[in-house]
């Protein structure tokens, strides 16, 4: 099984996928950005290969044992996705919370509920 062969692709994008899901529950944004990259590039890789550029139907009946590998990527990759999407949320709400309650200063502090942030914090 070579570094090009698909199968060995799909068990590597597996991998970090599930490394990244790790990486945002741990908030890791260095790290993250790293498997990030390499996922896109294997991500790249995979979808240039001859073997893979033809519908599912043709990969399942020439190469059946791909299928769990393709749909264990696209399921870790929804999941990434949804842990995504919900952290993207909560930024903004949180966001619009700030929005609503402050302002900020000339001197570009938080004025929040007549005090400074930092005088808030003190």
């Amino acid at each position: 099984m070579s570094a090009s062969d698909p199968s060995s692709l799909l068990h590597t994008l597996i991998g970090l996928l599930e490394e990244e899901a790790r990486l945002l529950e741990a908030n890791d944004v260095v790290a993250l950005q790293s498997v990030v990259d390499r996922k896109d590039q294997i991500s790249q890789d995979l979808s240039l290969h001859p073997a893979l550029a033809v519908p599912i139907e043709v990969v399942a009946s020439k190469q059946p044992e791909w299928v769990p590998l393709l749909e264990r990527c696209q399921a870790l990759n929804g999941e990434n996705g949804q842990r995504i999407e919900h952290r993207r949320r909560w930024v903004q709400e949180r966001l619009a919370r700030v929005a609503e309650q402050s302002t900020y200063t000339a001197q570009g502090s938080i004025q929040n509920r007549g005090h400074s942030h930092w005088q808030a914090q003190a």
